[in-house]
């Protein structure tokens, strides 16, 4: 079985102020990088999904318990940031090859990466580095770095292409060889449910008990739906058939041949080829590209439900955004939705949009369902989903390799 780490109980939400004023003086000048694709404090939030979300995630949450955090941007626009609250944006610019030489940026890569980040560590001696499990360049760090180094392990190229009915490209096949032996030389894999643990260990020939898993987090948002106003039928990701964007448009035409209440609304990436398919559906849903912090924030505040429709999810954050606003979930059993959601939503099958549309039905008609899924979900994140919780899992888990480094 996959290690989780348990939690304790901890306070509902990290303020800003007390991260920057009170450091946690348990482990004083600790210093940690994340190596990832996006990291900006200037409002880009639509454009980079989970990965960006998960490195704020990262740099929050050990800040808070007294580190410092540098975040290693490997994307062509990053932009070096200075220090604040704790973390600096360093930018680490890696080459873009000819398309016909694109097997060999794993290999490029990774030197290069290596070289810039052995640089950084000369001069501050990182605790722990972190990288994510992508484009197969984190191999020669896992090398160098020994027992500092963490991978972090998200959905993998080969399982986008196999919910997309997509072949890989010579590219392609090369990032998932490499990230195939990036695992198998880290010191430390972490992953963020059982069941992607699961995948990953099968995935990359590895036993399940090498990989900890970590269950992501999201701040607290204010419970402040009005149901008299809010009617929003909301599903926020990146617009593709893994996503399950498919059914979702599917189920919001069957819900209005069948008078549900409820304006379907789709937010994400590569909305544009799924007009057509919307048309052709007999849909009224309203598709729409990425939207910034502030336009998302006031979606959330109209939506009623969320619907994830999702063939895979190796974990869902969108379900515990629903969460921590209180909002009940309908969720497919994909990868690990089952396990994020819990008792606290109602699950389907994804390739049947009529579920979907019962459960629209049933919590309409159904006395009393909506309003204790409303509190179950508000539970269920602030036992398992606060940043506080994360926080603490997250050094617990630093904390115990560095004593069993250093043992």
């Amino acid at each position: 079985m996959p290690r989780s780490l348990p939690g304790e109980a901890l306070p509902d939400r990290l303020s800003p102020s007390a991260v920057a004023d009170n450091p946690s003086p348990s482990v004083p000048a600790r210093r940690f990088a994340i190596i990832t694709p996006y990291y900006s404090r200037t409002g880009d939030e639509g454009r980079a999904g989970g990965l960006r979300t998960y490195s704020h995630l990262v740099a929050e949450a050990l800040v808070s318990r007294g580190w410092l955090v540098d975040a290693l941007c490997i994307d062509p626009d990053a932009k070096a940031q200075p220090r604040e609250l704790g973390v600096e944006a360093i930018p680490i610019h890696l080459p873009q090859l000819p398309w016909r030489l694109g097997r060999f940026e794993p290999l490029i890569g990774g030197l290069v990466l290596l070289r810039a980040v052995w640089r950084l560590d000369r001069r501050h001696r990182y605790d722990a580095i972190e990288c994510i499990h992508a484009d197969g360049i984190g191999w020669a760090l896992a090398i160098v770095f020994g027992r500092r180094f963490y991978l972090r392990m998200h959905t993998s190229g080969r399982q986008h292409a196999g919910f997309s009915d997509k072949t890989l490209a010579p590219n392609e096949r090369a990032r998932v060889r490499w990230d195939r032996i990036t695992a198998r030389r880290a010191a430390h894999l972490v992953t963020h449910s059982r069941v992607h643990a699961e995948a990953m260990a099968v995935e990359n020939g590895l036993p399940i008990d090498r990989i900890d898993v970590l269950f992501h987090a999201t701040l607290a948002a204010p419970r402040e739906v009005d149901l008299h106003r809010a009617d929003r039928v909301l599903f926020v990701g990146t617009m593709e058939r893994r996503k399950g964007i498919d059914t979702f448009i599917q189920a919001s035409a069957r819900a209005r041949a069948r008078g549900l209440p409820g304006r379907w609304t789709a937010i994400g990436r590569d909305f544009e080829q799924w007009q057509e398919f919307a048309r052709r559906e007999g849909s009224d849903a309203t598709l729409v590209g990425p939207v910034d912090a502030a336009a998302l924030a006031s979606y959330w505040v109209e939506t009623r439900w969320v619907v994830v429709p999702s063939r895979y999810e190796s974990f869902g954050l969108v379900v515990i955004e629903a969460m921590a606003r209180g909002i009940p979930v309908i969720a497919a059993r994909g990868g690990a939705l089952p396990e994020v959601v819990g008792d606290a939503g109602l699950l389907v099958d994804v390739e049947q949009p009529d579920q979907i549309v019962a459960a629209i039905d049933r919590l309409v008609n159904e006395p009393g369902l909506e309003a204790h899924l409303r509190d179950a979900s508000y539970q269920r994140y602030h036992q398992e989903f606060a940043v506080e919780r994360f926080a603490e899992r997250l050094e617990r888990l630093l904390t115990e390799q560095d004593r069993g480094r250093r043992g």
